[in-house]
């Protein structure tokens, strides 16, 4: 039977002799924790049991300014990085590996308005997400809010009869990342898709170059959008 140590008691003497041994309290160290382990052969972990299923068991890490974050290993079998700041789950991982990211930059919308007459694809009807709110409608201008490698994608609708409509997917006002173009035919949508690195405050929009297209905020053939790949 192991012996049980109250760290909370104030007794200096806080150290497990053998195996089964416990303390329970809190442990305040000043400089570091260190785990050493002299048998080569086999890993050495740091195990964290909780005996009531209920329960989640985890890290927690406090900085400067008392911003503190964990890492959670949920009694459903997830893994999770969660902000104790703000209450929010910065990265899930679910008990099959699949990772989901809720705060990844991202946004997606369609079907326009006005965009026959003007050069730069906004004022969508429909937009289905605009995380962090990175994405400016009324402008049509997507604007990094972090350094990364983005993905983006974008459509127009040709006008039927109008000839040739050409697009650019631009950066900052003026470099082309990649280009669409259609010949006026009936109904004819040309597409553009691009990978694109990105610094802070670097802005993408979508800009007819020529050419006509449906922008009466019924067709979702034109449409605008990106996520942050990393």
């Amino acid at each position: 039977m192991g012996k049980s140590k109250d760290l909370a008691s104030g007794n200096s003497a806080a150290y497990v002799e053998t195996a089964g041994d416990t303390m329970s309290g809190d442990l305040i160290v000043n400089n570091q924790v260190r785990m050493t382990h002299d048998n080569s052969g086999t890993d050495a972990y740091i195990n964290l049991f909780l005996s009531n299923p209920n329960t989640s068991s985890g890290i927690r890490m406090t900085g400067s300014g008392n911003v503190a974050y964990e890492l959670q290993s949920q009694n459903d079998g997830n893994f999770a990085l969660y902000d104790r700041t703000t209450g929010a789950y910065r990265i899930k991982v679910d008990s099959s590996g699949r990772v989901t990211k809720p705060n990844t930059p991202r946004f997606f919308g369609h079907s326009p308005t006005g965009y026959n007459t003007a050069s730069v694809l906004k004022n969508f009807t429909s937009l289905a997400v605009n995380t962090n709110s990175g994405f400016n409608n009324s402008t049509g201008t997507f604007t990094a809010p972090v350094a990364g490698t983005y993905l983006f994608m974008g459509g127009i609708l040709v006008q039927t009869g109008t000839g040739r409509a050409e697009f650019h997917i631009q950066k900052n006002g003026s470099t082309p990342l990649v280009t669409g173009n259609g010949t006026g035919t009936v109904y004819d949508g040309p597409n553009a898709i691009c990978i694109a690195d990105l610094a802070v405050n670097d802005y993408v929009k979508v800009v007819k170059q020529s050419g006509t297209a449906y922008a009466d905020g019924a067709h979702s053939n034109s449409y605008f959008g990106g996520y942050l790949l990393g």
